[in-house]
């Protein structure tokens, strides 16, 4: 390390002397290139931030125990919500993957024991096979989705989705069973951005994306990790769990529906002229090119 890291250090020390301060040498650490502070291993070589090892065995071991639970009071879920916060701070899904531990939290009455919820449960499983797996972020991840490599769009409308990836693009009206599950927009808007990450995400590995979409819940959706609409909470967590196993970081924003032209015409070329003309246009053209996806594209393949 360079001298001037090591003068800082002693002059630090001079300072608390100086000013009256006592330190506690036996918690001062030297300059290092690693370090462990409050259970996470910072690595600036890597910079990374993990859960430290004995860390993750007592979470194993909690979660452990958890899955055999039938009830639970609120004190223990909410002892069990807070180590969980914790570690997902270092853990990338971690923050979606808590949302329907907390919904069931804010069911609970003072003093109050109850059955433990399937949701809760799919929480609980969830955190318990792929803590290892998902442990470690980036230490400046929030600074790197202030950067952007590649920009997807999605619209929705009432019968079918669109979106596009540079001169790529697709088009599907939703199959009956989404009709069916699905009432309102925003459920349908985020099913749409769903599956422009599904058709395009080979091509978009390591890279970080912003969705450009006109409906402000699904917006608020993605980059808060939270909704308290259930279906869109699902496809929240499928998004979440695509991204991260194609290693993409995603963010959106909100772009009104007079910018967002290409997918509004695109998710309304089944029914009103004008777009169908549209697309008509872009498929004679030399400029576009269609990606053909198949119904399947619309299944929730985890039941996290």
């Amino acid at each position: 390390l360079p001298d001037k890291v090591w003068d800082s250090y002693h002059n630090l020390s001079r300072i608390f002397h100086l000013s009256g301060l006592k330190e506690a040498e036996d918690k001062s650490v030297p300059p290092t290139a690693e370090l462990e502070f409050l259970g996470v291993w910072f690595s600036a070589p890597k910079m990374e931030m993990r859960v430290t090892d004995d860390r993750l065995q007592e979470l194993d071991i909690l979660l452990q125990g958890w899955q055999g639970k039938v009830t639970c009071t609120e004190q223990e879920l909410q002892s069990l919500v807070g180590k969980l916060q914790f570690a997902a701070a270092c853990v990338r899904p971690g923050r979606v993957m808590l949302t329907r531990l907390l919904d069931f939290l804010r069911t609970f009455d003072r003093n109050e024991r109850k059955l433990i919820s399937p949701q809760a449960r799919l929480d609980i499983k969830w955190w318990k096979t792929f803590l290892p797996t998902f442990n470690g972020v980036g230490i400046m991840w929030h600074l790197e989705l202030k950067n952007t490599d590649v920009v997807l769009a999605s619209d929705a409308c009432l019968v079918a989705c669109g979106g596009r990836f540079g001169k790529l693009f697709f088009r599907a009206r939703f199959p009956k069973q989404v009709l069916d599950k699905c009432s309102h927009i925003s459920q349908l808007e985020l099913l749409g951005l769903l599956v422009t990450i599904k058709t395009f995400g080979s091509q978009l590995r390591g890279k970080q994306v912003c969705f450009q979409c006109d409906n402000e819940p699904t917006v608020f959706a993605v980059n808060s990790g939270r909704t308290r609409d259930t279906i869109m909470l699902t496809f929240l967590r499928e998004l979440t769990w695509y991204a991260t196993m194609h290693d993409v970081w995603v963010k959106a924003e909100y772009l009104p529906r007079e910018q967002n032209t290409i997918p509004d015409l695109l998710s309304r070329s089944f029914t009103e002229q004008w777009a169908i003309d549209g697309h008509r246009e872009m498929c004679a053209s030399d400029d576009w090119t269609e990606v053909i996806i198949s119904e399947d594209i619309f299944k929730i393949n985890n039941r996290w």
